[in-house]
């Protein structure tokens, strides 16, 4: 079966901090799930947003087999990450502030899903709304992140606020993906979602099991499977390209939420992975 991903959001161009020094990279949503896209073989386009710097990550997933549009933008959403602590202290150094519009998707890319990675409110309903007969997948993400004033660093802090214009998105998502920083700023429970625009809701709580809510339906727990030590930086969005693709192959929630914490445990070990190593992982996942 032969299916088709787009992932929409912005790349970012950061600096990681680590207490053996700082690393510069290319991350953000689009980055990471088009890689574990490439990872498990799964034809994909990313639409992307920034400026010239973030060319080399672009060409990154090019290298990757990937097909990558950038909308040109005068800045990137650029992140300063400290994980010098046991809680990441998380600033920008720039931000886009004119963020996707419709206009930008006139000729629609075939896909059988689209995949929403928004870093910094850049994603909005209306984009949605473009894609309404596709299957849309949304990583709440930086919906909830909101910028402090520059500081004497040069940086905007980032905190976390309310998802203010969550009524938006109701009824145009198959499924919503949150982690519990994200659910403590929508202001409703997973239970809430569900009965209330958004049919399945996937709470992913680090190494803890991932809930699985549907309306109708009882709380289901899906294991992780541990990593005793790795960089989980983008863990979260392999889990989300991972989760989509099984779940179109399969039509089952359940391994496809074991499969996408199989893959975001291979992500998080540094390792090399494929769609068969994977599921053979994930099926050890569904035997805890």
């Amino acid at each position: 079966m032969s299916l088709k991903l787009l992932i929409v959001g912005s790349m970012t161009h950061s600096i990681a901090t680590y207490d053996d020094g700082d690393r510069e990279r290319f991350g953000g949503g689009v980055s990471y799930g088009g890689k574990a896209a490439s990872s498990l073989g799964i034809p994909t386009m990313v639409i992307t947003i920034g400026a010239k710097d973030i060319d080399p990550g672009v060409q990154s997933l090019k290298s990757a087999g990937i097909n990558v549009l950038r909308i040109s933008r005068n800045s990137s959403n650029n992140f300063s990450n400290d994980y010098r602590s046991d809680f990441r202290k998380l600033q920008m150094r720039s931000y886009i502030k004119e963020p996707f519009s419709k206009n930008y998707f006139q000729e629609v890319p075939e896909s059988d899903a689209v995949i929403f990675f928004p870093g910094l409110h850049e994603i909005s309903p209306e984009v949605l709304n473009i894609f309404r007969d596709r299957f849309i997948f949304l990583d709440v993400g930086g919906l909830t992140r909101k910028l402090g004033g520059k500081n004497n660093e040069g940086f905007y802090p980032i905190s976390h606020g309310k998802w203010k214009n969550i009524d938006d998105f109701r009824g145009k998502v198959n499924v919503l993906k949150v982690s519990e920083e994200d659910l403590e700023n929508t202001s409703e429970k997973t239970e809430n979602l569900v009965e209330n625009g958004f049919p399945i809701v996937l709470l992913t709580r680090g190494e803890k099991p991932t809930f699985l809510h549907q309306k109708n339906q009882q709380l289901i727990k899906i294991p992780t499977f541990i990593v005793e030590d790795g960089d989980t930086a983008g863990a979260g969005e392999v889990f989300s390209v991972s989760f989509v693709y099984e779940y179109l192959l399969t039509k089952d929630l359940v391994k496809a939420v074991a499969f996408g914490n199989a893959c975001a445990s291979y992500k998080i070990a540094g390792e090399d992975y494929n769609y068969e190593k994977a599921r053979k992982r994930a099926d050890e996942i569904l035997k805890i």
